[in-house]
């Protein structure tokens, strides 16, 4: 936690409360951590690995074969089911089916130690995944479950205060980095030659 942008200044209380009610997965190559438009429910923080976001460019009906085929499984190693927990506890990821893969269209990567998904979006309950999250190779992650967190943070103040701050700091460093994006490209379509703009248009869009 404390390797996150979101915890690095939380209050020793709020950590612990955390460290608490976190749970690790050892993920596997196509392991799903998220479905695209199923409830959000956790949200995980990563130690090592990559995770992919994809989404389905098909019709409601693809996409419903789609999930159903991830959910049956491509084999019997699908319903493998990788431990969390020191108890012994475990959790079933289901695996990307080839079905799956194929309706997709890839949305980003998300790497690096205390990287943070899916935290705003489990602060509101009934909230809907935009994207489909999967390891992409071996990973591990910690997940922590939304019923839970929202649950430690209100019933601090100072638990509230510190989710309040890291959010606020989480938004001025987009803000900034938006504003950069934009103004290298303005300042590329001053500079560049038409076909420069063509190219800086579709950036764009």
């Amino acid at each position: 936690l404390q390797d996150t942008s979101w915890f690095n200044q939380a209050s020793e209380s709020l950590l612990t409360a955390l460290s608490q009610i976190m749970e690790p997965i050892e993920a596997e190559d196509g392991d799903i951590l998220v479905h695209e438009g199923e409830d959000i429910r956790n949200f995980f923080v990563m130690e090592s690995g990559v995770l992919a976001r994809t989404k389905m460019s098909v019709d409601s009906a693809q996409q419903a074969a789609a999930v159903q085929a991830s959910t049956i499984g491509d084999d019997a190693d699908d319903a493998k089911q990788p431990a969390i927990g020191g108890g012994g506890a475990k959790i079933k990821l289901q695996r990307q089916s080839v079905q799956l893969k194929q309706v997709s269209v890839p949305v980003d990567e998300l790497f690096g130690r205390g990287r943070v998904t899916g935290l705003l979006h489990a602060m509101e309950q009934d909230a809907k995944a935009f994207a489909t999250v999967a390891a992409q190779g071996s990973a591990k992650v910690w997940r922590i479950d939304g019923a839970h967190f929202r649950k430690v943070i209100s019933e601090s103040p100072q638990h509230a205060l510190d989710v309040l701050q890291a959010m606020a700091h989480e938004l001025r460093v987009g803000s900034k980095s938006l504003r950069g994006l934009i103004q290298k490209q303005r300042h590329k379509k001053k500079s560049g030659s038409s076909g420069d703009e063509s190219n800086a248009s579709k950036v764009c869009r």
